[in-house]
């Protein structure tokens, strides 16, 4: 541990020595001045002035296992989601109890909330706006569609390219709400799936972006847009959609570790 100077102040969190008068610790980022006043719930216990709050604890381990199930259901077809639903649930439980673990922690836990809800909020607008212009196609009845394939391709393009942009954001939010709580290894495994995730979203793309003009041409070619070989493409981007079992495995691995590792943390100052 550091060598205290005069009017320095120890980081409860770290032990670091901080200059007199910091707010926040130059090595973990902990808040010291809220530390001096009531101790820091990760600190180590030869700096605890407190316990932790367990209900918050207790949230945050209840989130933690909720999301980690999430994510391994969010492979599976017609089931993900209903993983997609327990991830969001448990990130509610992981947000009521961001205080448990210091300040680096609730600042990552704020900052990824606030992208997966922006990236949810995006993908509803997009599949709205998409449902939109399928709908407004389907009751033009008597209209030349061939005339409007090149739009409807662009259309689709933005769907997929979309899709996989909001996609590769979320899973970036879902690294960096635990991030303070894992260990050296458990973040190597949340950046692997990360780009596990963005190699699966870019070659999916990749393959389907070619086979939109083929299919809208299909689909457009009477009066009426023939949704078979839209539907035909959707299996095919499900199928390729499975993918994603190894990095949404490997982010379950990674929050079932994390959450271990913070109940390791905790549990001496929980008994304290």
């Amino acid at each position: 541990m550091d060598t205290p100077r005069y009017g320095a102040t120890n980081c409860r969190r770290c032990g670091a020595v901080n200059l007199p008068g910091s707010r926040f610790c130059q090595n973990c980022g902990a808040d010291i001045r809220s530390e001096s006043q009531g101790g820091w719930a990760g600190a180590p216990p030869q700096y605890r002035t407190e316990p932790p709050d367990s209900k918050e604890h207790d949230q945050t381990m209840t989130g933690l296992l909720l999301m980690a199930i999430g994510f391994g259901l969010g492979w599976i077809p017609y089931v993900a989601d209903l993983g997609g639903f327990m991830v969001l649930i448990g990130l509610i439980f992981v947000f009521l109890g961001r205080d448990a673990f210091g300040a680096v922690h609730h600042r990552n836990v704020v900052v990824g909330g606030l992208l997966v809800v922006l990236t949810l909020i995006a993908g509803i607008v997009l599949a709205a706006w998409f449902a939109y212009v399928i709908f407004g196609l389907q009751t033009n009845a008597g209209t030349d569609l061939s005339g409007i394939s090149a739009q409807l391709t662009g259309d689709f393009e933005v769907l997929f390219v979309g899709a996989a942009v909001l996609g590769v954001i979320s899973v970036l939010a879902s690294v960096i709400l635990v991030y303070d709580l894992a260990g050296e290894t458990t973040r190597l495994l949340l950046w692997m799936g990360f780009l596990l995730a963005t190699v699966v979203s870019v070659a999916t793309v990749a393959y389907l972006l070619p086979q939109i003009q083929q299919t809208i041409s299909q689909a457009t070619s009477g009066t009426t847009l023939s949704l078979g070989p839209v539907q035909q493409l959707e299996t095919t981007s499900l199928v390729l959609g499975l993918a994603k079992i190894a990095p949404d495995l490997m982010f379950t691995w990674a929050y079932l570790r994390a959450r271990n590792e913070s109940m390791d943390r905790q549990a001496p100052l929980l008994s304290g």
